[in-house]
């Protein structure tokens, strides 16, 4: 697979950033909206990550999603000893087969986030996420791009490594994660790590704005 073109192949993976601690829930600051779309093939495992994180279930007879389907998630992130943001992530699951495409691809517009994902297990599918993020990134090319590999828990059948994996998402600019959605790890973690990233951006964004406005 070819490296995706990006403005910003130096960037580091993250791994680590805020976890929700429910001890300073009396302090919490405004809360954060964020559109995050999820992107990959069909049956990679977009709605049982979704379903994990929004209602902590696992369906092994959970059925493609047809066209788009919605979801909340409030996140909260500690960004210091005694605050914390709330966050409220709109998690939309898109179609994986190439007869909606067009429909799933416009929902890229206005997201902050675009996760794109593969099955460790299934080589089409990581060759597949060249098409994914050539679409987010010719739709919105300075978005939030985090590459996941799923279906951990099959470790044994593995066809792609977590390094060839890894290595391609530092070429698109983005982070990488694997999760299980069937034995629910590395799901919260994923994330918690978005939420946080986002409130990043954000906060960034804001103080380079005021900066602007104060130099005007």
């Amino acid at each position: 697979m070819g490296n995706c073109s990006t403005n910003n192949k130096n960037r580091q993976i993250r791994t680590s950033h805020t976890i929700h601690t429910p001890r300073y829930a009396n302090n919490v600051d405004n809360m954060c909206f964020f559109k995050i779309v999820m992107a990959g093939n069909s049956t990679v495992g977009k709605t049982s990550f979704v379903t994990r994180i929004s209602l902590n279930e696992f369906n092994l007879q959970t059925k493609s999603t047809i066209g788009v389907d919605f979801h909340t998630k409030i996140v909260k992130t500690q960004i210091a000893s005694n605050k914390i943001i709330e966050s409220k992530l709109q998690i939309w699951d898109t179609a994986g087969q190439d007869r909606y495409r067009a429909i799933t691809s416009s929902y890229y517009r206005n997201a902050s986030c675009v996760i794109a994902m593969f099955s460790i297990v299934d080589k089409s599918s990581f060759d597949g996420l060249a098409r994914w993020i050539n679409e987010v990134k010719t739709e919105c090319p300075d978005i939030l791009l985090v590459v996941v590999g799923t279906k951990k828990d099959l470790e044994h059948k593995r066809q792609i490594s977590s390094e060839v994996a890894q290595q391609y998402a530092i070429s698109c600019g983005a982070d990488y994660f694997e999760i299980s959605a069937l034995e629910d790890k590395g799901c919260n973690e994923l994330i918690n790590n978005v939420a946080s990233l986002l409130i990043i951006q954000k906060r960034i964004s804001q103080r380079n704005s005021t900066q602007i406005m104060l130099e005007d």
